[in-house]
């Protein structure tokens, strides 16, 4: 039923086993050549016996690496992935919302602003504009933009211009009531890309002023000189503030 192994005696086992010695009681090296899956309690093996070789972040996937340790190593997702970069959840009412340079970095190529809960103080129409990376004021002239929306009676609006101050997000005016957010996504392409104009996209839900729902469809393009580089986000309302509570979500996309 069992063996007891005298203080400073030892004896090897070789039956089933690679050669092992026990000395005094303790199993010094046991040479187990496989354990059955079966014999692997649940959680018995953590993050640390896996041997990885770096410390990871929220959102990051394990992956093959085969010259660290261990062969494995915690990474950022690629082939074309978002990932988070910030929240800002209003506690107050504010006139714009500004995403500066601290994450909109060339480490991406992409950008996407998801805006919930979308409430306004009155009703008008969503808008924005970039930054060219080391000027002191936002773009303001040269967006190319063509937006619509199909609204809740069958009917469309649409808005469009060849050369304006801003990027009209939204064809008509948003409807200024509680409980009736918009939830909108708008995309910014090529930010760092010296070579190319920044395109804009934007895709979302809305109630207009007259209580219709609209679906939005829009994009656009700000077409000013080539080899300039992009690295602030503002986001506002034609006149009024956007009010407490609306959550907008910074991504990016290498």
């Amino acid at each position: 039923s069992g063996i007891t192994v005298p203080t400073g005696t030892s004896f090897t086992i070789t039956d089933g086993l690679a050669a092992s010695t026990i000395s005094s009681g303790t199993l010094a090296e046991a040479r187990i050549p496989e354990i059955p899956q079966s014999k692997i309690a649940d959680q018995a093996i953590n993050e640390a016996k896996l041997q990885i070789s770096n410390a990871p972040t929220n959102g990051q996937f394990l992956s093959a690496q085969s010259g660290n340790t261990g062969g494995l190593t915690w990474a950022d997702a690629g082939g074309g992935m978002w990932k988070k970069l910030e929240t800002q959840t209003l506690g107050s009412d504010v006139g714009t919302v500004e995403f500066s340079n601290t994450y909109i970095t060339n480490t991406y190529i992409d950008f996407m602003v998801v805006i919930s809960n979308l409430e306004t103080a009155s009703e008008s129409s969503l808008r924005t504009r970039v930054r060219k990376v080391g000027s002191g004021s936002f773009e303001s002239a040269n967006y190319k933009y063509a937006t619509r929306c199909f609204k809740s009676d069958s009917t469309t609006d649409h808005s469009g211009s060849s050369s304006d101050d801003r990027f009209e997000i939204t064809p008509n005016n948003l409807r200024a009531q509680t409980a009736k957010p918009a939830n909108i996504r708008i995309y910014y392409y090529n930010m760092f890309d010296s070579n190319s104009y920044v395109g804009f996209e934007a895709k979302g839900s809305y109630m207009n002023s007259s209580d219709q729902i609209c679906v939005l469809y829009g994009a656009g393009m700000l077409q000013d000189g080539a080899g300039d580089t992009y690295d602030r986000i503002l986001v506002y309302m034609g006149s009024g503030n956007i009010k407490a509570g609306t959550k907008f979500d910074l991504y990016g996309r290498s």
